[in-house]
């Protein structure tokens, strides 16, 4: 089968171009970060049993349940249980990770001559940049909280800003956290709404699909007004909620693709990267890929 060209990444776009080129990207790619991503899906099964008692508790006939209870404490630390702090710290290093995972692998398809990127090196560089990077992470939603906190809308304001600083870091490398993130400004800088209507519209589309998994959850709802056992049982239970995580979570690489493409998009609009070899900006010597799609 004949390997799909390669799209070129720095280019200037404006806003149907960056949608188109995330499109693209996400038909040519996707599948192959979805085969890297697989590996997390045992783990998050694992979590999401851990949650039970407290998905169990958010359901109508969970809600009757928790009426039984005389003491409001007791109810707190059953469902609060340790399970849930062990499915939590699960839960949170499988998000990560499946968020960091295809980052890696635009940034190495980027620097790459034919568009092939090996699952081996792309988890080389997880492992190389997944620390370094859960500090930039801690400090960008320290950043948004407090915005949030002053008022909702700085919160946005900071959120869209800074929401390059990943891309810097694996790219561009060699950069500080206040160089990092006043880099993400400078590439945002008089592109915020175009970058905010991308992201939107993206979220909605990603949400619209993520609604379809959701809708068997509502089955809960169904048992426990027809009184039918096996929609209210917990098999049925962890079922539902294990297709809609696990569908949810797969859905995540799409947003960093987006905000990938931009990136590239706007350092191009920067730095004017595209009227030279993309390679040869990389620092290498091949220049097989002159023929590469635009």
């Amino acid at each position: 089968m004949e390997q799909p060209k390669k799209i070129r990444l720095y280019q200037s776009r404006d806003f149907s171009g960056n949608f188109d080129t995330s499109i693209s990207f996400i038909k040519q790619n996707y599948g192959v970060i979805l085969k890297g991503l697989l590996i997390f899906i045992p783990f998050l099964l694992v979590a999401i049993y851990f949650f039970l008692d407290i998905l169990r508790m958010s359901t109508m006939g969970g809600m009757n349940e928790m009426a039984a209870f005389d003491d409001p404490q007791e109810v707190f630390f059953y469902i609060f249980s340790w399970k849930f702090f062990v499915g939590l710290i699960i839960l949170s290093v499988v998000a990560y990770l499946m968020y960091l995972y295809p980052m890696c692998y635009m940034a190495l398809y980027a620097e790459s001559e034919d568009g092939v990127v090996k699952n081996e090196e792309v988890w080389a560089k997880v492992k190389q940049s997944a620390l370094p990077l859960f500090g930039y992470g801690i400090i960008y939603f320290i950043l948004v909280f407090i915005g949030s906190m002053l008022c909702f809308i700085p919160g946005i304001i900071a959120a869209v800003y800074l929401c390059l600083y990943s891309y810097i870091y694996l790219v561009e490398k060699r950069r500080g956290i206040v160089e990092t993130f006043q880099r993400s400004f400078d590439l945002i800088n008089h592109n915020w709404w175009v970058t905010l209507g991308i992201m939107l519209v993206f979220s909605f589309i990603i949400g619209a699909v993520s609604f379809i998994f959701t809708l068997p959850v509502y089955g809960t709802m169904v048992g426990a007004i027809f009184q039918i056992d096996f929609l209210t049982s917990d098999i049925f239970l962890y079922i539902t909620y294990s297709i809609n995580y696990v569908a949810r979570f797969l859905l995540n690489p799409i947003m960093c693709i987006v905000l990938g493409v931009i990136y590239f998009s706007y350092r191009n609009k920067l730095e004017g990267i595209s009227t030279y070899d993309e390679i040869d900006m990389i620092g290498t010597t091949n220049n097989s890929d002159q023929n590469t799609q635009y």
